[in-house]
């Protein structure tokens, strides 16, 4: 019995010592759903997405969104008042192009409500179908929450697998 006694101390002992530079570091756990990459890590974003009630447009360019706004408006009713962020990813884009659309610089709530925002993200996580954004001087928080049509653009390249 003091043998197991003994090794568990000693157990104890070597798990409490303090880690130096040179003691080899774990592996982080990473979910098998989070290593997707490429095709399937677009596939796996789309159909979390859809489940979560979102629509997605695949568009070859960037200039093309403008247009698929105001396609997506005009094919749901929906009046063409849009905010955008002052992003630069959004900014840029030819708006002026788009005659169906009116773009609004007054964010203030009650102008919101119900209306349609169109922002860029941080990030669009595959593991989840949710994307990551953050406020700040050039997105108000507020154009993701207060719209009920919350439009987000996303290049390929923000797309990943997971949180971690």
């Amino acid at each position: 019995m003091s043998t197991a006694r003994d090794e568990i101390f000693a157990r104890l002992r070597k798990a409490s010592t303090p880690l130096t530079a040179d003691t080899p570091r774990p592996e982080p756990l990473v979910p098998a759903v989070a290593l997707t990459t490429g095709e399937a890590c677009l596939a796996q974003f789309k159909e979390k997405a859809t489940a979560l009630a979102c629509t997605i447009a695949n568009l070859s360019n960037a200039q093309d969104v403008p247009t698929e706004v105001a396609r997506y408006l005009a094919e749901r009713s929906l009046p063409g008042d849009i905010w955008c962020s002052t992003e630069a990813a959004i900014t840029s884009l030819p708006w002026a192009a788009q005659t169906e659309l009116t773009l609004h610089d007054d964010i203030a709530r009650d102008k919101l409500d119900g209306g349609t925002s169109v922002t860029a993200c941080l990030a669009a996580v595959a593991e989840t179908g949710t994307l990551a954004v953050a406020s700040g001087a050039d997105f108000a928080t507020r154009l993701g929450y207060l719209p009920d049509t919350h439009i987000v653009v996303c290049r390929l390249d923000q797309l990943v697998g997971g949180f971690e």
